[in-house]
């Protein structure tokens, strides 16, 4: 492929990331089917427990209260990581 004005390294690449995306496909396919059939069953229980009013609405809010604490911990603690790493890095602070 001397005369062709595409590289070889390019084919090359195009054809490594084609296989590994079909094979990644494959992967991500067959995962969904063995782990969304259970999440599903999970979902229809948790909505039908809420509409016959066994998780009622204090139940379900401290959940969510419990969940958006831990995440914005997370962001804080992150927050608080990168702000120390740029003071060390630059000598502010």
């Amino acid at each position: 492929m001397e005369d062709s004005t595409i590289p070889s390294s390019l084919i090359g690449a195009i054809t490594f990331f084609l296989i590994l995306g079909i094979v990644a496909l494959v992967v991500v396919k067959e995962t969904v089917k063995v782990i969304l059939k259970p999440a599903l069953v999970i979902v229809g229980l948790l909505i039908l427990a809420v509409w016959v009013g066994i998780l009622d609405e204090t139940v379900v809010g401290s959940g969510f209260e419990w969940i958006g604490d831990r995440f914005l911990a997370g962001i804080e603690g992150i927050s608080s990581w990168v702000a120390d790493s740029w003071e060390a890095r630059t000598g502010d602070g």
